[in-house]
């Protein structure tokens, strides 16, 4: 390993820090994990693996990092990348953000602070090129539980940019449909019982979307639209757009 590798080694935090930018949601279990210190000590990177199995191959990249900047009020740095996650810190509007790595669906980075606080930062909430972000290597949170899924088309080709809630009562955490048709939503462990993932929304820079944001296709939803399910589930939720 050369000195500049070693020197990248030192810089990422040895714990992983859980999404969603502004404002939070309190969830009615409890976090899984001891309180986070204010500005916790960081000696060793965490751990970079591949996407889960059931994804499709991706590309080895080389471990780099790119300089992000906030662009909206009070986002918040999270232990985890996830809504239900606790709170390390409020970032300032401007504020600039080393990403180290994104976790598996591209909606969220792993990054550290110039106070060299790390954590979780939603990517709808930061300025990062989109031929930037595959730069950045792929990092499996730990201490989770991973809920993914896929959105295809009658021909099996992938659908991008289909938002889904998942949800219980008044606790909620989305996700976005990928490039390739996937999308994850990361969950603490504590979180338990009865669920429901549905369809919310489509992005207008979807490929089911023409240049005036008006769908290509017929009824333009997912079959089914929603679907209960019991935590923890390891299936992967299959969706059909029609």
């Amino acid at each position: 390993m050369d000195m500049k590798s070693k020197s990248l080694h030192l810089l990422i935090p040895i714990f992983l820090f859980f999404v969603l930018g502004c404002g939070s949601l309190t969830p009615t279990f409890a976090p899984t994990s001891a309180p986070i210190a204010a500005s916790p000590t960081f000696t060793s990177i965490p751990s970079l693996t591949s996407a889960p199995p059931s994804t499709p191959t991706t590309t080895a990249v080389t471990q780099t990092t790119v300089l992000v900047q906030v662009w909206a009020d009070n986002v918040i740095l999270r232990s985890n990348p996830g809504t239900m996650f606790p709170a390390i810190l409020t970032l300032k509007n401007h504020e600039t953000l080393t990403a180290y790595g994104r976790a598996p669906g591209d909606e969220w980075l792993f990054v550290q602070t110039e106070q060299n606080v790390a954590g979780w930062v939603s990517t709808k909430f930061v300025t990062i090129a989109s031929l930037e972000l595959p730069l950045l290597s792929l990092i499996k949170p730990s201490d989770v539980q991973v809920l993914h899924g896929t959105v295809t088309d009658s021909n099996s080709d992938p659908v991008t940019g289909i938002g889904f809630a998942v949800a219980q009562g008044s606790i909620r955490n989305d996700a976005t449909t990928d490039s390739r048709g996937y999308f994850y939503v990361y969950m603490p462990l504590s979180a338990s019982g009865q669920w429901t993932i549905s369809f919310v929304s489509i992005s207008c820079k979807s490929n089911v979307m023409d240049a005036n944001c008006r769908c290509t296709s017929g009824l333009c939803r997912p079959s089914p639209e929603s679907i209960g399910f019991t935590l923890p589930v390891q299936e992967v939720f299959q969706f059909e757009w029609k």
